[in-house]
């Protein structure tokens, strides 16, 4: 998933100093248990990101990552 400046709605948003945001990934994580820490990668079998991780406060969390 990603966007273009095309899909912008005009200056500045899509005018001088547009930046490529790349692919974006999005993650829902859900039946998480409290004071767990999970690892996850995200990408492809050929490109991927390093191991990161989170941890769990809360019981029956749910985590939308859509910003990664």
């Amino acid at each position: 998933m990603t966007y273009t400046k095309e899909d912008l709605c005009g200056a500045p948003a899509n005018a001088q100093g547009w930046l490529d945001p790349g692919t974006l990934h999005k993650a829902l994580m859900t039946d998480l248990q409290a004071g767990q820490r999970y690892f996850y990668i995200y990408g492809d079998e050929v490109c991927h990101s390093e191991v990161h991780h989170i941890s769990c406060s809360a019981i029956n969390s749910i985590i939308d990552n859509s910003w990664i």
